[in-house]
Formats: structure tokens, C-alpha cells, sequence
């Protein structure tokens, strides 16, 4: 079991170095706790409100594969999309066999440490645009014409460090709030975490992720304690105005937020008007998950506007949209609202102080990716899907703890 636990662990820690590690180390979690789980006749199945989703969103995508005609040949790499739905079922197993021997302070506390560093390599990006291990690594300017960077660690993109980091600092904080030992050793690296974690969230000037991080950790400050969420919220808007009046690269970025004609919000536009047309002409099964993408430029052609990026919809709820109808966006927002469910039913009658501080940590994760997704397709980051199908797949287990049927 304690090797079972050293895989998690591990893969855990490369969600935020390596993608590749990270896309290796995730079926060795499921084959290990599944083979497990099967041998010692220890298999859970999750919620049957779980499993209807799952199996509506597969049962769409496959009849939009083939009523779009789409390529036989590439019908594996289509389905593939879905791993995630295994992934899940994996972490779920793990949980049941391996959650006694979890030690969550110490996870914690080894991927703090881990997103300390990256927060120093970060800031080095932020000065210099330079990637120490990929020479195809690629930067934006924070803003037109800036000589400053927008940092992506060891990530792929900015965007995703920033939710990333965002959806792990939620976890972190419950966990630290429910410690309540601020005279700890491990207490002050932690506090340290936290600062250099949202410092590197606010250097991403990813501005969608700064009001995900920010309502996500006002409602779990909100949850655990309303006088430390009312410091720190008088905190942030204190610092935001003094960043805003002394920093102009900061003030551009807040004053884009309202600026149709800014370069990314006009692309949004025509991209959600685009795939907005894709679902009106195929408004029950999509035109294919993903195959959005793919056939975006036909879409955007007709508003004859050249300089739009041919890109995903920069929308999760559009995507799912456009790409397999209103029957996939009916059962994805069914499954975000029985974890959501599971979650708030978890933090308001567990019995165990430990799973609640889970429950308000995993909510916190939830919100930063849902609200993130309003204007980013986050569930197609596979570092993204990977923490909230981890963090929903733990709510699952304790959920099964707290109030079995």
C-alpha cells in the first residue's frame, strides 16, 4: 500500500513539473488501485447521478461522431477525450484502498515546496522571457509594448500556471485554516506558499483567473472564518487600488477588462459568435467534441475579420456547446452540479473536521476552474482536468464516508 501511496504522491507533485510525467503516472495510478481494488473485491462505484453523467456524455459524443460523419480511423483518438471519466474512477479506487494512509499535511506541504520554486522560476520569466529547460517555450508581454512577461513555470501557458496554482492554493488554505498552528516550521514555509503563490498568480495578468482566485478564496475565507475573509478582502482591495494608481502595466490590464476593442476581447467575441453558429446548425449532438476547433475557420470567415485567432472557443460551457449540443452541455453542467452538490452537502453536515476542511478546499478548486471557464476552455487543460477530476474524486469517497447509503 505504501507504494500505491508513493505513485499518488508522485503524480500529485507532476501535475505542476510535467505533463508528460503526469500523463504516465496517472494510468499507473488507476491500473495499480484498480487491479487493487478488483483482487481484494474492494471496487466502489461512484454515485449513480456520477455514472448517468458519464455515461450521457459518452453515449452524445459517440452519436455525434458518427451522425457528423466523422473520420472511423480517428474515432480512438476522438473517444480518448474522455480518459478523464477513467482517471476518476482510478482516483476513486485509490481513495477507498489508500486514504488512511494519506498524510495530507505532508502532500501539502511537499507540492508548497515544489510551487515555491517554480514561484522563483517564474519571477525570473517575468524579467527575461526565458525558459531554462524548453527552447520552444513561448512568452507574452503582459501588455502591448511592455518589456515585462507573463511567467508559465513549467507550464505550457500562463494561463494555466495561473489556475493551476489558483486550484491548489484553495486546497492549501483549507488545510492550513483547519491546522490552526501558525508557530509550526511547516506553518511558516506555508505562509511563504501563500504569498509567493498569489504574488505568481497576480504576475500571470491572467485577468479571468484573478476574479476566479478571488471569489473562490473570499468564499472559503467566507465559510471558515467571516472576520479573516473581511481583513483580507479590505487587504486586497487596498492593494489592488495602490497597484492600480503606481503600476501602469497593472492599470492596463484592469482598464482591458472593459475594452471591447482590446486585442483578446475582440477575438472572444467573434470566437463565441462563430461557435455560437456552429451549435444553431447543430443544436442537439454538436458537430463533434473538439471538431469545433477544427472547423472554426469556415465559421469565422463569414465576419471577415482576418486578424481573429483560429483557436478553441475560449469558453468551456460554449465548447461543450458547439461541439456535441445541447445534450453534452445538459449532462457536463449536471455533473459540475452533483459534485457541486456533493461538496456544499459535505461541508455543511460532515461529521469528521478533516473531510470539511477537504470539502471547502475542493470547492474552492471547483470554483476557481468553473468560473475560470467563462472565459477559458479549462477543462480541455489537461493539467486543469486533471486536479478537478483528483479533487471531485476525493469528494466522491468522502462523500461515501460521511453519508452511506
Amino acid at each position: 500500500m505504501q507504494v500505491l501511496v508513493f505513485i499518488f504522491y508522485a503524480y500529485f507533485c507532476s501535475a505542476f513539473l510535467s505533463v508528460a510525467a503526469m500523463e504516465t503516472l496517472a494510468p499507473l495510478v488507476f491500473v495499480s488501485s484498480a487491479g487493487i481494488a478488483l483482487y481484494q473485491k474492494k471496487w466502489v462505484w461512484p454515485s449513480r447521478w456520477i455514472l448517468a453523467c458519464f455515461s450521457g456524455l459518452l453515449l452524445v459524443a459517440i452519436a455525434s461522431f458518427y451522425s457528423n460523419s466523422l473520420p472511423p480511423a480517428s474515432f480512438l483518438d476522438y473517444i480518448g477525450e474522455f480518459r478523464w471519466m477513467i482517471s476518476y474512477l482510478g482516483f476513486v479506487q485509490f481513495f477507498n484502498l489508500a486514504y488512511k494512509h494519506i498524510n495530507f499535511e505532508k502532500i501539502f506541504f511537499t507540492i508548497q515546496c515544489v510551487l515555491i520554486v517554480a514561484g522563483f522560476y517564474s519571477i525570473y520569466q517575468f524579467f527575461t522571457a526565458h525558459d531554462l529547460f524548453r527552447s520552444h517555450a513561448t512568452f507574452h508581454r503582459i501588455y502591448e509594448g511592455s518589456q515585462l512577461w507573463r511567467p508559465n513555470a513549467f507550464f505550457g501557458l500562463p494561463t494555466t500556471y495561473a489556475y493551476a496554482s489558483a486550484m491548489f492554493f484553495c486546497m492549501s488554505l483549507a488545510n492550513w485554516l483547519h491546522i490552526r498552528n501558525p508557530a509550526s516550521r511547516g506553518s511558516k514555509v506555508t505562509q511563504f506558499y501563500f504569498f509567493i503563490s498569489a504574488l505568481n498568480i497576480l504576475l500571470s495578468f491572467t485577468r479571468a483567473a484573478w476574479i476566479a482566485f478571488f471569489a473562490s478564496v473570499t468564499t472559503l475565507l467566507y465559510i471558515v472564518n467571516k472576520k479573516l475573509c473581511l481583513r483580507i478582502v479590505l487587504a486586497l482591495m487596498i492593494s489592488v487600488s495602490v497597484l492600480y494608481s503606481s503600476m501602469p502595466d497593472f492599470k492596463s490590464r484592469i482598464d482591458s477588462i472593459f475594452d471591447l476593442n482590446y486585442i483578446a476581447n475582440h477575438n472572444r467575441i467573434y470566437l463565441w459568435k462563430a461557435n455560437w453558429n456552429i451549435f444553431k446548425e447543430n443544436p442537439w449532438v454538436g458537430i463533434g467534441f473538439n471538431e469545433n476547433v477544427k472547423n472554426i475557420d469556415r465559421y469565422l470567415d463569414v465576419f471577415d475579420k482576418p486578424e481573429v485567432m483560429r483557436n478553441h472557443p475560449h469558453n468551456t460551457y460554449l465548447n461543450f456547446l458547439a461541439g456535441l449540443g445541447s445534450f453534452g452541455l445538459f449532462f457536463f453542467l449536471l455533473l459540475v452540479g452533483v459534485n457541486l452538490k456533493h461538496t456544499i452537502q459535505g461541508i455543511r453536515h460532515s461529521p469528521h473536521a478533516l473531510h470539511r476542511t477537504l470539502y471547502i478546499g475542493a470547492l474552492g478548486a471547483q470554483m476557481v476552474l468553473l468560473i475560470g471557464g467563462i472565459t477559458e476552455c479549462n477543462f480541455e487543460d489537461i493539467e486543469l482536468t486533471h486536479q478537478y477530476i483528483l479533487y471531485i474524486a476525493l469528494v466522491e469517497y468522502l462523500r461515501q464516508q460521511d453519508f452511506p447509503v
